[in-house]
């Protein structure tokens, strides 16, 4: 019979008073946190990526628009 054994780990994160760049919240974070929650991360990679994701969209629809036209014929 294996013997087990129970490690427990205390890791001491330092936070500090941040300001989120996409709402302007002031929330507490770790060194390396930018935004205050993973929703104004997303924001923020959405801004940044805007035009790459409207067009990824406009594929999509004239795609499904395409094969919508294909089943009525």
């Amino acid at each position: 019979m294996a013997k087990t054994r129970v490690i427990e780990v205390v890791k001491r994160i330092m936070v500090e008073e941040k300001t989120c760049p996409q709402c302007g919240k002031k929330f507490e974070g770790a060194k390396v946190a930018r935004f205050c929650s993973k929703s104004c991360a997303n924001k923020a990679s959405y801004k940044r990526h805007a035009e790459e994701a409207r067009e990824r969209r406009r594929q999509k629809y004239h795609t499904e628009r395409k094969a919508g036209a294909k089943g009525k014929d």
